[in-house]
């Protein structure tokens, strides 16, 4: 015995005992079982789950020992376009190791004792997927289907026979078009991601567990299901099917560990980033090794993961605690999907490491990087070969890969690499600090995707955004950073000054998209307005400028190579998606900019569209157009990227009223005094506007019906028109607003004109200069404001001799609507 606190506290030493312990014990041996057979582990998970955690009972059943379980199996359905979809499990990543599932696994958790069907259902929907119990009760329709036992003998308890009491539950999205099912990856039924902690037995620790859910067509698992009837389950603590490690048909590398955060700052990544630190040692050694025989794709991933720190950026979630008490959940708000495609963070990860590893490749295509680029890793990290590809359904794959080997003009590419200073002459050597510059750029570039951690405009304004206005631009906020607060990326501020400037030359000084170019999605001022005045400035002229402008190319040619969520896969966004001519117009459109400075802005868009049309494989188009709608023809056509004499038929079928709001708007050129030669509309005026993921539209909607998704860009285009009027004034008539369209890139036409009851679109003006689309859900008319519109689709009643973008036709009574609310 001994006391503390000078005697005021006495202590005893006392023996401990657990009776529970001996007690199951001598069940387990009086029963016949052989706990002998039993690893210590296995004991010990059977006292806690029995005695600890209420997940099972032991029970003398007819003389015989039986172990019982109770499961809840929830179906979560959710009609997408049409189709019935439930959400399977695609990966599990739990104690270091992740799972692929080839079979479907729907979400499935054990039960405690006494616990009714209904209060699982309300937990495991938390637990597992983040739904709140409001959101339960008030968007989901939640029915018990059957309850059925099923007996199996376990391999974790040798003997002990297991009975499985399995409550299956249908749970329908009632309204899955809602933005409120967005973390769950509706409306677009894409995959998402879900984290949490759950304790571990007898330590006082967390292990976490991050699983990828993906929607799946419901006719598929339900043909599973009857393929599996009266087949015995392999794993009797597996609810529904078993896992293999490795899925061969896609590769991924596995995402770091998730990164909780809490609350919204004005300045939120420098609360994240606190502490953390870039591993310069690594990160150096992965630009110095970069080009060399014996430094392979894995060194230089395993280096770049442990040098830097912001690539876990990416998977930041939100934290929470759970209805119980039993640790936390890490859920996936809003935010953890990106502003770009409804994608969540990890899928973020995968095309960043994509893009890094396309530098990588590209850098070392006098080894195996054109390999590596064409026809990707094999499971140790090699580049595949043909006999990787010898299924039969592989094949028309390979022979796709292999032109793209073939054909690819490398030299131009590795000129490109000269030109931006990462390669000091083609063949090498390459330059270790550009290189290293490079590697950091990739790696920063897209985290402002995601929108939980884009800042706020603390002072003054910065980009047209004023004081106190969330910046919805992802580049403007890195850019916001890079300038405000750089140190909050340990990896850019550890950076030499010089590289530095280059990354924000590149970055913040040039503000320039090529994407919006290639796919013509931006008007002139809004493309090259930033990059004029460097031009201008005669800095384009200087050497180091030169070459900062060709590392911007480097890192968008890259972006893209990187596009799709498969890294290991080679850089399939390139090789499999795009025609090789598509590919060399791109590369050859980098020449473009240099004609500002003699040009104007709009000029230099004017002859790339002409180009653009005179270039194309469909000859049948003829030359290019001129005349009122001529822009709107051009770029509607780059916008679709494909079946482009379907676009400019059914462009002219379309009624004159959405004719003439797409003509006039389209033919905006966000700069003063400044209008399209070869178009009729001379009527000067702004802002212009930007429908940002309007080719997304037109190649997802558009595809299926083209004429279809004009109609909806035209009935944006007037909508926004109305929220900004139509100015003569300087300041106007030299600015582009943004008007996002996430939520609708996804969907097809009829899902957007044709909206389920009591499913909304809504637009709402966030800021100053920009709107978002939104999708709400039984909407008041009252509840609308002066920042928020109607979209309305099916009227008949237009008339369109007189339509400009400032006047709105009138609504008949009888006519269809729907709702697109600009919220802020």
């Amino acid at each position: 015995d001994f006391t503390t606190r000078n005697g005021k506290t006495k202590w005893v030493w006392s023996p401990v005992s657990n009776s529970k312990e001996d007690e199951l014990m001598q069940l387990l041996q009086k029963h016949g079982i052989d706990i002998s057979e039993f690893t210590w582990q296995s004991f010990v998970e059977l006292y806690v789950e029995v005695h600890e955690q209420a997940l099972s009972t032991v029970e003398v059943d007819e003389d015989e020992l039986v172990r019982k379980v109770r499961i809840i199996k929830i179906w979560l359905e959710a009609n997408v376009q049409s189709q019935r979809h439930v959400l399977v499990i695609k990966t599990k990543q739990q104690r270091g190791r992740t799972q692929n599932f080839r079979s479907l696994r729907t979400l499935s958790m054990r039960m405690r004792a006494l616990q009714s069907w209904q209060e699982a259902v309300r937990e495991a929907l938390f637990l597992r997927l983040g739904i709140s119990d409001q959101q339960q009760r008030e968007a989901l329709n939640i029915e018990l289907m059957e309850t059925r036992e099923e007996v199996e003998y376990s391999v974790s308890f040798p003997g002990l026979k297991t009975v499985y009491n399995i409550c299956e539950v249908h749970c329908e999205v009632l309204s899955p078009q809602d933005q409120q099912w967005q973390y769950i990856g509706l409306p677009a039924a894409n995959d998402f991601t879900f984290s949490r902690q759950e304790p571990i037995a007898n330590t006082g620790e967390f292990d976490m567990v991050i699983t990828r859910w993906g929607w799946t067509d419901a006719a598929e698992v339900e043909h599973e299901v009857e393929r599996r009837k009266g087949r015995k389950r392999r794993s009797a603590d597996d609810a529904i099917v078993t896992a293999t490690d490795s899925d061969t048909s896609r590769k991924k590398v596995v995402p770091p560990e998730p990164l909780p955060v809490s609350g919204k700052d004005e300045l939120l990544i420098m609360r994240v980033m606190d502490g953390k630190t870039t591993d310069w040692a690594k990160a150096r050694r992965a630009a110095e090794q970069i080009r060399s025989a014996s430094y392979s794709t894995k060194d230089f991933y395993n280096d770049l993961v442990a040098a830097f720190p912001e690539l876990r950026l990416y998977c930041v979630v939100r934290e929470g605690g759970t209805p119980h008490g039993e640790g936390k959940i890490l859920l996936p708000s809003i935010s953890a999907l990106t502003t770009s495609a409804s994608r969540t963070g990890e899928d973020e990860y995968q095309r960043t490491i994509g893009a890094l590893f396309c530098i990588f490749w590209l850098m070392r295509q006098h080894l195996d990087g054109k390999e590596c680029f064409c026809f990707g890793l094999d499971n140790d990290w090699n580049p595949r070969s043909k006999d990787h590809f010898k299924d039969q359904e592989l094949e028309a794959e390979y022979n796709k890969r292999n032109m793209f080997f073939e054909k690819t003009d490398w030299a131009a590419i590795e000129s490109l690499l000269v030109g931006a200073g990462l390669l000091k002459k083609a063949g090498g050597p390459h330059d270790v600090e550009r290189t290293l510059a490079m590697l950091v750029l990739m790696t920063i570039h897209d985290v402002m995707k995601l929108d939980i951690l884009r800042p706020t405009v603390g002072c003054g304004e910065f980009s047209g955004y004023q004081n106190g206005e969330p910046i919805g631009d992802h580049d403007v906020a890195l850019s916001y950073v890079l300038d405000r607060c750089p140190q909050a990326l340990p990896s850019f501020a550890g950076l030499s000054t010089s590289m530095q400037e280059s990354i924000k030359f590149t970055h913040c000084k040039l503000d320039y998209n090529m994407g919006w170019l290639v796919q013509a999605e931006a008007p002139p001022g809004a493309l090259f307005k930033a990059f004029r005045e460097v031009v201008l400035s005669g800095a384009a002229d200087d050497e180091k400028c030169a070459s900062n402008i060709a590392f911007y190319f480097v890192h968008w040619f890259a972006d893209l190579a990187g596009a799709e969520a498969f890294p290991l896969q080679g850089c399939e966004k390139f090789v499999l998606k795009f025609p090789l001519h598509v590919l060399s117009s791109f590369i050859d459109s980098f020449a473009v900019v240099w004609n500002l400075g003699p040009k104007t802005e709009t000029e230099v868009f004017e002859d790339y569209l002409v180009w653009r049309w005179n270039n194309m494989e469909q000859r049948e188009l003829g030359p290019a157009p001129s005349g009122f709608g001529a822009v709107a023809k051009m770029r509607l056509v780059l916008m679709a990227q494909g079946n482009s004499a379907e676009i400019i038929r059914q462009f002219g079928k379309l009624k004159k009223a959405d004719q003439l709001v797409l003509s006039q708007e389209l033919a905006m050129s966000g700069c003063v005094n400044q209008k399209f030669k070869r178009d009729g509309f001379k009527e000067v005026g702004g802002p212009a506007i930007l429908i940002y993921y309007s080719p997304a539209l037109m190649q997802k909607a558009g595809k299926q019906d083209p004429g279809g998704a004009m109609v909806i860009l035209a009935e944006i285009f007037r909508q926004a028109r109305s929220l900004w009027p139509l100015s003569s004034k300087a300041e106007d008539c030299d600015k582009t607003v943004v008007v996002r369209i996430d939520v609708l890139k996804e969907l097809q036409v009829l899902n957007i004109t044709e909206p389920k009851p009591g499913i909304n679109y809504v637009l709402t003006r966030v800021s100053s200069q920009d709107a978002q689309v939104k999708i709400v859900r039984n909407l008041d008319m009252k509840e609308l404001d002066q920042a928020q519109r109607l979209i309305q689709f099916g009227r008949d009643d237009v008339d369109t001799s007189c339509l400009s973008p400032l006047r709105r036709p009138r609504r008949s009574a009888n006519s269809r609507f729907s709702w697109l609310a600009w919220t802020g």
